[in-house]
């Protein structure tokens, strides 16, 4: 099973398949479930009026209270005792889904079980209750209650992305991480965001090299040509617009930056896109 965790999710396009949502109400203190055969999804799990200790195969044993929302991870197995049970309510909520990218792999967030810490209770319960509601309507939406679930997941993913950028390691550069990510045009040159952040240019490039892989002009080229490959795609823009639109002021050299990073010259991979696919 390939691992792409949630901070790399943030910047990347996934699909969600199989999805299935439940309240449960029938665990009592002392109750065991025992997945021994291996999660057939990746699955949202909601300590909604109990608290659970999880058993995994390593001989491991972790502890969650009420109100902790756990991921649990395609692929995984483990043994589950409930705790401190409410009588009358509903003691658990599941979200189960597949995770899938654009090439059709199938993938989890991580290898073992893990518990988001940034939810709490009360907006955990709110949202699981809304999502049962869609799910067991009458004519159910599913296209509503994916996108209740991508927003979910989006912003687990953002929580994990942030918390990577303030990190000791990064977080001298966090401010400049931040403005290199959010400013596709980048208007401040190198000297103007290694001052934004109170460090030297030498000091920005090594810590952004480190975090990113890239140099901060490599990677605001891929970004850029990442956009420029949607932009030509939805068919709604000239090349001369995106040019424009990403900060080129010459549109023939947009295009020479373009085919050196893609292969393909802007027109080419216009028709490429465009052309009708033979099976």
């Amino acid at each position: 099973m390939r691992i792409i965790d949630f901070r790399e999710m943030y910047q990347m396009c996934y699909h969600l398949n199989k999805l299935y949502v439940m309240d449960q109400k029938w665990w009592t203190d002392g109750d065991i479930f025992h997945m021994q055969e291996s999660r057939r999804t990746s699955a949202l799990f909601f300590l909604k009026n109990c608290s659970a200790v999880y058993e995994l195969p390593d001989g491991s044993v972790l502890h969650f209270p009420c109100g902790s929302l756990l991921y649990l991870p395609q692929g995984s197995r483990y043994k589950t005792t409930f705790q401190d049970c409410v009588p009358g309510s509903v003691i658990s909520q599941l979200l189960e889904f597949e995770l899938v990218t654009e090439d059709q792999e199938i993938f989890a967030a991580t290898d073992t079980i893990l518990t988001l810490r940034n939810f709490e209770k009360k907006k955990c319960d709110a949202f699981f209750d809304e999502l049962v509601s869609i799910y067991t309507a009458p004519v159910p939406s599913y296209a509503l209650l994916q996108s209740h679930v991508y927003q979910l997941l989006n912003e687990i993913c953002h929580a994990f992305h942030t918390q990577h950028i303030f990190s000791k390691k990064y977080s001298p550069i966090a401010q400049g991480i931040l403005y290199l990510e959010e400013n596709i045009q980048n208007e401040l040159n190198m000297p103007q965001i290694a001052a934004m952040c109170h460090v030297s240019e030498t000091c920005f490039r090594r810590l952004f090299q480190q975090y990113s892989g890239f140099s901060p002009k490599e990677y605001q080229t891929r970004k850029r040509m990442e956009h420029a490959k949607k932009m030509l795609q939805s068919g709604s823009s000239s090349v001369t617009d995106i040019a424009y639109s990403l900060g080129f002021e010459d549109p023939a050299y947009f295009s020479r930056v373009f085919k050196k990073n893609v292969g393909l010259s802007p027109s080419e991979y216009l028709r490429y896109h465009s052309a009708p696919r033979q099976n």
